[in-house]
């Protein structure tokens, strides 16, 4: 006969007891909550080998996780008087394998309820993966949106893998075939990295972290425009960048042509008073002057 609890243990508050003192100590106990007679077993295996220390999981009908357990070395597992008569899904997961799909069992008092799963090896987490995150130089701020290239060593033009930074400056690429690449990380405003060589192996975990250098704003200014002449484009003319000193003694910084539009542009240029000349042979002269801020 299997001798049960009918009532849970308990016990009183510390007492101290000095002489000629009567002391009375009252205890409430609580119902042992009932023991369903219940059992679900099983294994967890691939192509027929067992799988030990695989998770077997238990959810309600919400998908709300109650129980876990592991498996033996034999890939066996067990949930015994655990259960409660009724409807349940479980699901079994391992280390370098896949997720097995979700199973109902049906939970009944004085009965064996067995529930074996097959998993199948995980290609992906056999292959490598390669994450980090990207930084500013100076502050060490987080930089998202930052584009992140992996590409062949033999042909760089050639990109296998392509993902961008999130807003904490966190990327990454998971199941990387083993091979030899070259990673570049840019981001518009900064100076993109050096092309960096990395080799992945199976079951490779890379973590990598760019700094990147920010682009000096006092440089990233532009000044652009249409050279005409009666109101029709120039073509070719020739456009010249002036920088103008505190005397203002001008000084050839940059020289441009016109597009077929009359356009020109001038870039990467530095805080400062500018001005900009245009000639055609035989043609008029354009002038204009800038102050850049």
């Amino acid at each position: 006969m299997l001798i049960k609890d009918i009532y849970i243990l308990k016990g009183s508050n510390p007492v101290e007891i000095s002489e000629n003192e009567n002391i009375t100590i009252n205890l409430e106990l609580d119902k042992a909550p009932i023991q369903e007679n219940t059992l679900l077993t099983g294994n967890v295996s691939s192509n027929g080998k067992p799988i030990s220390n695989a998770t077997v999981v238990v959810l309600d009908k919400s998908s709300n996780q109650m129980f876990h357990t592991a498996t033996d070395e034999n890939g066996m597992y067990q949930f015994c008087s655990v259960l409660s008569v009724g409807k349940y899904k479980v699901i079994a997961s391992a280390i370098g394998y896949m997720t097995s799909g979700v199973v109902t069992v049906c939970i009944k008092e004085n009965e064996v309820i067995q529930q074996s799963f097959e998993l199948e090896r995980s290609i992906i987490y056999e292959n490598g993966i390669v994450y980090g995150k990207i930084l500013e130089n100076c502050s060490k701020k987080p930089i998202d949106d930052a584009k992140i290239y992996l590409k062949s060593i033999d042909d760089i033009d050639h990109v296998f893998y392509f993902t961008t930074s999130n807003h904490n400056g966190q990327f990454l690429i998971y199941n990387v075939l083993p091979d030899i690449y070259i990673i570049e990380v840019k981001k518009q405003g900064y100076i993109f990295t050096k092309p960096l060589e990395i080799t992945v192996e199976k079951f490779d975990r890379i973590s990598l972290y760019f700094d990147l250098i920010k682009e000096n704003a006092s440089s990233n200014n532009t000044i652009s425009g249409f050279v005409t002449s009666n109101t029709k484009a120039v073509i070719e003319a020739v456009v010249i960048l002036y920088r103008l000193d505190e005397f203002a003694c001008e000084k050839v910084i940059q020289i441009q042509k016109t597009n077929e539009c009359g356009f020109y542009f001038f870039a990467n240029i530095d805080k400062g008073s500018y001005l900009v000349k245009a000639k055609l042979q035989n043609d008029v002269i354009y002038e204009e002057q800038f102050i850049v801020s």
